[in-house]
């Protein structure tokens, strides 16, 4: 038999309490009207911060055990020079965002971007000693390991430190074929 409500188009279920309620208990996004995320996955209680199921693993706000997001699409959260922002993820860019360091979770549905563009740069560029990770010259720039053409993220597993030629000539190549072509490229 079928649990209450989830056959009904009147019941949805919360994918942050994983509650089934009536649909007209779930906000809609004004905002973004005519996409595909107009329409509210989570119930007032939890979308106004009242059911929010935060997850503490010895005393800290933050997980990063990436098993434990739930849904289809994860609420993300980050912040700018003013205030605050937040987007949606599919479930497995936020997975890879979690395990490659960039975020951390917050509760099920929601992560939190640990990182801005500024700090990410500095953090890259500082770590490597201003080093390019191709060719040893002094690098001010960085560089995606797997391009984000390719599904690459802007993390602190995936960017390196790169000078403007090395960078330039890699382009939307992948590690082993930069490094392939320019094995050949130093032959001739």
């Amino acid at each position: 038999m079928m649990p209450y409500g989830q056959a009904c188009q009147l019941y949805t279920t919360c994918k942050m309490c994983m509650k089934n309620k009536y649909a007209l208990e779930f906000p809609r996004h004004v905002e973004i009207r005519n996409t595909r995320w107009a329409k509210g996955f989570y119930c007032r209680e939890c979308h106004n911060g009242d059911g929010e199921q935060w997850i503490d693993l010895f005393d800290y706000p933050y997980n990063y055990d990436s098993t434990l997001l739930l849904g289809k699409t994860i609420k993300v959260r980050g912040r700018r020079k003013k205030g605050w922002f937040q987007y949606y993820l599919t479930i497995k860019r936020a997975k890879q965002l979690v395990q490659e360091g960039a975020a951390s979770i917050v509760h099920p549905g929601l992560i939190h971007l640990l990182y801005n563009k500024k700090e990410l740069r500095r953090l890259i560029i500082e770590g490597n000693h201003f080093i390019c990770f191709y060719c040893g010259e002094y690098g001010d720039t960085i560089d995606h390991i797997i391009p984000k053409s390719k599904g690459g993220l802007t993390t602190p597993k995936n960017c390196v430190c790169a000078c403007l030629q090395c960078n330039q000539l890699k382009n939307d190549l992948t590690l082993a074929e930069f490094l392939e072509r320019h094995k050949m490229t130093n032959v001739t």
